[in-house]
């Protein structure tokens, strides 16, 4: 998937999942830093780095995270205090 395409994407299934704000930021910011990344399958970012940057707590991550992977949007491995995020082409 480009761009572009993720957005789209992630839209059309906001229509039936409803995301709340914080689910949205949390997308964006990780679409942001995979386009930093130069788009690799599996990015690394620390959960302390993006807490601080969306301005919200570790439970607050967390819940967001799940919401996301439920909806076949997201998939992570924690791996002691980083986290492996990818952005799902489903």
């Amino acid at each position: 998937m480009n761009y572009i395409e993720y957005i789209n994407n992630f839209w059309a299934i906001h229509e039936e999942e409803t995301f709340c704000t914080t689910d949205i930021s949390l997308y964006f910011y990780l679409l942001k830093v995979n386009n930093s990344c130069s788009w690799k399958p599996i990015f690394r970012r620390n959960n302390s780095k993006i807490e601080a940057d969306l301005g919200i707590s570790y439970n607050t991550l967390r819940g967001s995270r799940e919401r996301l992977m439920s909806a076949n949007l997201l998939k992570y491995v924690s791996k002691i205090s980083s986290l492996l995020q990818k952005l799902s082409s489903s």
